[in-house]
């Protein structure tokens, strides 16, 4: 096996650095809107390192939402979701989801085929859905979920 395989595999079998717990009902909004299909994603973990490291990844064309309150007229691509189904749980009060880092960019393709990059939401928490089908990312200036696609999400991160 090579060093590069070992490596991946060793990755795979590590657990969640940490594990937050967050209560569905603080959201203010039961609903939210497709605004694109997302395209690549970085964050920042500590899950190696002492200090944070920086991963990259392509999507495989998920869906991008925000919550209602958060699109403005003409942006939104679809039918609104509930959060429920969007966090993938049945459950209205606390939600266990895995930190998986924090946020440094987020940009997704526009119903115009323009990308898009997310504004104002660096160091944002990005968090794993409990059924690992999507991400959920909290800001102090929003909430965003990407979910769908052939992207997978597990404690450890996401899985290209």
């Amino acid at each position: 096996m090579s060093t590069g395989e070992e490596n991946y595999r060793m990755w795979h079998r590590k657990p969640p650095t940490k594990t937050t717990r967050k209560k569905v009902k603080w959201l203010d909004e039961n609903f939210a809107y497709p605004v694109g299909v997302g395209y690549q994603i970085g964050y920042s973990s500590a899950k190696w390192e002492k200090k944070p490291f920086q991963y990259i990844h392509d999507f495989g064309k998920p869906k991008v939402y925000f919550l209602k309150s958060q699109t403005r007229p003409g942006e939104q691509t679809g039918k609104l979701k509930s959060v429920q189904s969007l966090l993938g749980t049945s459950v209205k009060d606390n939600v266990e989801m895995a930190f998986l880092g924090t946020l440094d960019e987020l940009t997704y393709y526009n119903h115009e085929g323009e990308l898009v990059e997310v504004e104002g939401m660096h160091k944002a928490q990005v968090l794993c859905c409990p059924d690992r089908k999507g991400l959920l990312i909290l800001g102090n200036k929003g909430v965003i979920f990407v979910r769908g696609g052939t992207m997978r999400v597990e404690a450890r991160g996401i899985v290209d």
